[in-house]
């Protein structure tokens, strides 16, 4: 590799990175960029691993530390089985986001 293709190699991964490092910054570089960033109503993929997320049936079972799905929307990856409500961290994301 030649000094010059070092340099541009170089220079697109500068490009590449985002200024801040919170992701408050990192979300308002990415509006300020013209991204367009939303909450959608549901998730639709686990955070976790990436897997597709399921509705959980309002009479099933759900661990200790969510939600009765009779009584409130709980999603369930289908992967690793981790469980997502619309509970106080869905509602920090929602306010950082209208906050941009």
């Amino acid at each position: 590799m030649t000094r010059r293709e070092h340099g541009a190699g170089e220079e697109r991964e500068e490009r590449g990175k985002r200024e801040g490092r919170e992701v408050t910054d990192q979300l308002r570089e990415l509006a300020d960029a013209g991204v367009a960033l939303s909450l959608p109503d549901r998730p639709s993929r686990c955070g976790a691993c990436n897997g597709p997320v399921e509705d959980v049936a309002p009479d099933a079972s759900t661990p200790a530390h969510a939600p009765d799905p009779a009584e409130q929307g709980v999603w369930r990856c289908v992967d690793c089985g981790q469980h997502f409500w619309k509970g106080s961290h869905w509602d920090r994301v929602a306010r950082a986001l209208a906050d941009l």
